[in-house]
């Protein structure tokens, strides 16, 4: 064999390897990406469930309002929507 036949192999040997990290990067950062969105969207609902017994708990009448205005919003009396609203940012803000 000579100098320019092991480049090539070398160069195919080298390239192979390279795509090969590429793909296992890709399947890594997809499932990144996966665990990721898994434990915003746990966190998100935890808040809300704990947000919402705390809030049945300790004021029944914002938990009632809080189920009829996520039920039915258009229900709702103008300050009805207003209390609900704030209700609903008042975590956020």
């Amino acid at each position: 064999m000579n100098w320019i036949v092991l480049e090539a192999i070398s160069a195919f040997i080298a390239s192979v390897a390279t795509l090969a990290t590429l793909i296992y990067l890709a399947i890594q950062i997809r499932e990144s990406n996966k665990l990721a969105r898994s434990a915003s969207l746990k966190s998100v609902l935890n808040d809300f469930i704990e947000y919402s017994v705390i809030n049945n708990l300790n004021h029944p009448e914002l938990g009632e309002l809080q189920d009829r205005g996520l039920m039915d919003y258009d229900a709702l009396s103008e300050r009805e929507k207003a209390q609900f609203e704030g209700l609903l940012t008042r975590d956020i803000l």
